[in-house]
């Protein structure tokens, strides 16, 4: 995944609202299996189970589970977002987060999107679990095909060491 950083800084007051309200916005990556060399509409290649015709099924018919990251800045005061450069809402500016694996943990999953998104690795006790927070997207990676996420939301506090 392609992404570019940024660190807006946020009033101590919004960090609680950001959690609780404005979660509502996240960065989704699908995992799905490719010949070697090949991009699928995502522009990823992954090694997990489902090929881009089955996925574009499950897309259309059922929501998609998902875990989300929100890295807080030590002060509390700062979110660090990254720049989405795929469907749904490419170009905004995202937590990081993608796809639940069959048989994997909530925690684990998020634990494994910050290591492949942010190359942060942290075991999966060190994230907080924050609640969840649905989404309705207009569009997906597939055409005529919306997006409906159930994200589970998980905070990881950097530290200045």
């Amino acid at each position: 995944m392609n992404w570019n950083l940024l660190v807006p800084p946020l009033p101590a007051a919004c960090v609680l609202i950001f959690i609780t309200f404005v979660c509502v916005k996240y960065a989704h990556n699908t995992y799905v299996q490719h010949p070697p060399g090949q991009m699928s509409p995502l522009g990823q290649h992954d090694s997990a189970t489902m090929s881009d015709d089955v996925y574009r099924s499950v897309i259309r018919h059922m929501p998609i589970p998902t875990c989300d990251v929100v890295l807080l800045a030590p002060q509390q005061d700062t979110t660090l977002l990254f720049m989405r450069t795929n469907k749904p809402v490419r170009g905004v500016w995202y937590t990081l987060g993608g796809r639940l694996l069959k048989n994997e943990s909530l925690k684990t999953c998020a634990a494994r999107k910050l290591l492949s998104e942010a190359k942060m690795k942290r075991p999966p006790d060190a994230l907080t679990y924050a609640g969840v927070v649905e989404e309705i997207f207009e569009d997906s990676a597939f055409e005529n095909t919306n997006s409906h996420c159930v994200n589970h939301v998980f905070v990881y506090q950097l530290t200045t060491s």
